[in-house]
């Protein structure tokens, strides 16, 4: 789920020095989130514990009609090349029902937090009554263990962290929201969605259509994990309530597989960039589910301005310094990301701003021509 924010419009400073130098009240976000990461010494996830679903060309057909026509794939046991694949059984009957109970006592349903593809939800860490924490802990211990072991064996879990955990309805009753979600592709490298609500019972319909492989449909407690660019959809239920937990997943190849220590210290560096006015050239992904909020460089322009100013994908926005001077650094997240934009787009023709990200320091790529916030 990503805001499109027109690209921002970056023009790298040069020098044979740095111009600007100051103590900048940021503290560094990449690699201080160890809740959001799998727990040191936890155990290696074991494929015995996972099923697959093959994409179509793989089960021997002559078309890809099952796909379109909205058929419901087979499940097998674990294969490695698969696109999708189930845990089985993540959570019992009981705990889903944890879930759900807690979503209605909390009953605070919101649809503005993800902009392009609005969901009903509930970020997961508000779910009251200890089902927040015990979200986190299914995400942080089960799920990105999962994922490492499904489509990562050869780097392990510890670059995978996830930046959204929610719980969203889906209700055929169109005054309690909305019954699916349309065709789309997520922001994040991988996503999950645990189904908490049993098919046949609480609701008909639904499912999650994923395009390699059709109509996927889970069983309650079973938890559903493919790459976030794989185009999918939430099938409308047509009758009843759907509850599913889901979560967005990054990845950090750039820092290697030691991270995620015990005290979750990882090198990262601030960097400055002259941006205009106003923001085009990039999208970011604002994730407001978690704490520390982000707002990360998801897209860049092949051959645009960003690009050339070297704005990268991962890139975390992190403040802006207004005026020529070397101003007052405001720093912000997503929880004032829109008045920052507020601030670009009031300033348009009165010069350029100042905009401080942050990115995983790699030996021999800081440019000595940079400015940086020492």
């Amino acid at each position: 789920m990503v805001i499109p924010v027109f690209g921002i419009l970056l023009l790298l400073l040069f020098g044979s020095k740095p111009t600007l130098k100051l103590s900048a009240p940021l503290e560094p976000l990449l690699g201080k989130d160890p809740p959001h990461r799998t727990s040191p010494g936890a155990a290696t996830f074991d494929v015995a514990g996972l099923d697959s679903i093959a994409a179509v060309a793989d089960t021997g057909l002559d078309s890809i009609a099952a796909v379109a026509d909205g058929n419901t794939p087979t499940r097998t046991s674990f294969i490695p090349d698969a696109p999708v694949h189930l845990i089985r059984g993540a959570l019992d009957e009981a705990a889903c029902l944890r879930f759900v109970a807690s979503a209605a006592a909390h009953g605070g349903w919101t649809t503005g937090r993800h902009h392009l593809h609005p969901t009903t939800d509930i970020p997961a860490m508000d779910l009251p009554g200890g089902v927040g924490t015990e979200a986190l802990d299914l995400a942080r211990d089960v799920v990105l263990p999962a994922i490492a072991a499904a489509f990562r064996p050869e780097r392990g879990v510890n670059s995978l962290s996830f930046r959204d955990l929610f719980l969203a309805r889906y209700d055929a009753d169109p005054e309690k929201g909305q019954a699916g979600l349309g065709k789309h592709k997520d922001g994040s490298v991988f996503s999950f969605n645990a189904l908490l609500s049993e098919d046949g019972d609480d609701f008909r319909g639904g499912g999650t259509w994923v395009e390699p492989v059709g109509v996927v449909r889970p069983r309650r407690g079973d938890i559903l994990l493919h790459r976030g660019d794989l185009l999918h959809e939430g099938r409308p239920v047509t009758s009843g309530t759907r509850h599913v937990l889901v979560g967005f997943v990054q990845v950090d190849d750039d820092v290697g597989d030691n991270v995620g220590d015990e005290n979750g210290s990882r090198r990262s560096e601030l960097v400055l960039r002259t941006v205009a006015s106003l923001p085009l050239g990039m999208v970011v992904e604002v994730d407001t589910g978690l704490n520390p909020t982000r707002v990360l460089v998801t897209e860049v322009s092949a051959g645009g301005e960003a690009a050339q100013a070297d704005v990268r994908r991962g890139d975390l926005l992190r403040g802006l310094l207004v005026g020529k001077g070397e101003g007052e650094l405001t720093p912000f997240d997503s929880r004032t990301f829109e008045d920052v934009m507020g601030v670009l787009a009031g300033r348009k023709d009165k010069g350029p701003v100042r905009l401080v990200v942050e990115r995983w320091a790699e030996k021999g790529a800081v440019n000595e021509n940079d400015d940086r916030i020492k």
